[in-house]
């Protein structure tokens, strides 16, 4: 047993460390393409990712060497085993957005299985979920990158291309006036109010007065709401107004996402977003929207950028998203259609 176990002073453990160490990089990079580029490769490893997601490495490392042994060999391959899991629990989403992304930037107009590249605001994500397979049969398919309208106004900015935008008519409005979008491209699609949300099962508070609405907000143990978003933006205004910004504040979570997720998981008790942004997440309760007062509608709407190769497609997907064919995914994720609301 002495021959075979491995030197753990300084030179030999350190060298194992570092070949320990390359052989994760290797193996996150290859796992990383090859789901990026794999559908196939993806779909098998996602299913592990989400099992093991809610595991930390730091159980996995004592529980690998339980397992396997306690000599040195074993302790780098566990930490390395530990570390690998977490990186592939953690890769999903970005892998997601990486193979979009790929798709996007090999995207070729002369060729028929060119898709779409759009950026979309998360409030019409669920909206573009449910029509993809219709849009696709249509011969419409597209890729798309969801993200709060700030944060895609900030890749713009960093340079990020793509032939569709879906995002605050604002926002439209902007980008069409400073001419990176089609000026007769512009159309309102849908349009959203802010709602709060609670854990599936959780008793809903009264929000049905102005009153009633701040007296929950006090109340709460916790409370979630964008950063950047237009729902956070508008949030924290109305929070100000009442008057009660400090005590909402010391127990806020502001991150941008769908925050409905925290409240789903219990890590906070109340979560405020976009109603169309709150229906599509699991294990919540919609209390309703904001009391009138204190509501404020928000207008999505579409736009091709001027530098597109495929503007008559772009136009193709804005008609169909403003078309009677769409109302009723728009109702289902909780928006009102903009030609109903005109």
């Amino acid at each position: 047993m002495d021959a075979v176990c491995l030197d753990v002073s300084g030179g030999g453990k350190s060298t194992l460390l570092q070949i320990s160490a390359k052989l994760l990089v290797i193996l996150r990079v290859a796992l990383g393409l090859a789901m990026g580029v794999s559908r196939t490769c993806s779909d098998m490893f996602e299913p592990l990712s989400e099992a093991i997601r809610p595991i930390s490495e730091v159980a996995l490392a004592p529980v690998s060497m339980l397992l396997f042994g306690v000599d040195t060999t074993m302790q780098v391959v566990s930490v390395t085993l530990a570390s690998l899991f977490t990186v592939l629990s953690n890769r999903i989403q970005g892998v997601r957005y990486d193979r979009n992304t790929m798709r996007t930037l090999s995207t070729d107009p002369n060729l028929p299985s060119s898709r779409l590249a759009i950026l979309c605001t998360l409030g019409m994500r669920g909206v573009l979920v449910e029509l993809a397979e219709s849009l696709e049969a249509s011969g419409l398919p597209f890729v798309a990158h969801y993200e709060s309208t700030n944060a895609i106004l900030c890749r713009l900015d960093r340079g990020e291309r793509a032939d569709v935008a879906i995002l605050l008519d604002a926002t439209i409005e902007q980008l069409t006036r400073s001419g990176r979008l089609l000026a007769e491209s512009r159309r309102e699609l849908a349009r959203s109010g802010v709602a709060i949300a609670v854990r599936a099962g959780a008793e809903k508070p009264d929000i049905s007065t102005v009153d009633a609405f701040r007296r929950a907000l006090l109340s709460a143990a916790s409370i979630a709401y964008t950063r950047t978003g237009a729902s956070g933006l508008h949030f924290a205004a109305v929070i100000e107004r009442l008057g009660i910004a400090d005590e909402v504040n010391r127990k806020a979570r502001v991150e941008d996402g769908l925050v409905g997720e925290l409240a789903a998981r219990g890590e906070v008790a109340i979560a405020v977003q976009q109603m169309s942004e709150l229906r599509p997440v699991g294990g919540i309760d919609i209390v309703g929207p904001l009391p009138t007062e204190v509501q404020k509608m928000s207008v999505f709407s579409g736009g091709i950028f001027a530098d597109t190769a495929h503007a008559d497609a772009g136009r193709q997907l804005i008609a169909y998203l403003g078309s009677v064919a769409a109302e009723s995914a728009i109702r289902d994720n909780g928006l009102e259609p903009a030609r109903s609301a005109a």
